[in-house]
């Protein structure tokens, strides 16, 4: 799901940094953001003053409901 929003690659080994945007469908910013990789699949992505956690197997709805309109 990651992949899919955002410009940079998040797929790295887990305990790495990736500053990214996040696009909308259009290919536009949404947000300047960093990603660290946790575990395979548990991220935490921050995003100005809010870091927020993230399971890809059970949140990948909470990833795509901004950008699904």
């Amino acid at each position: 799901m990651l992949q899919k929003l955002c410009c940079n690659e998040c797929d790295v080994p887990p305990g790495r940094i990736v500053y990214t945007q996040m696009l909308n469908a259009r290919g536009g910013i949404e947000s300047d953001l960093t990603v660290l990789r946790s575990t395979v699949d548990e991220f935490f992505i921050r995003h100005a003053d809010r870091i927020t956690y993230v399971s890809v197997v059970n949140d990948p709805v909470y990833l795509a409901e901004p950008w699904i309109r």
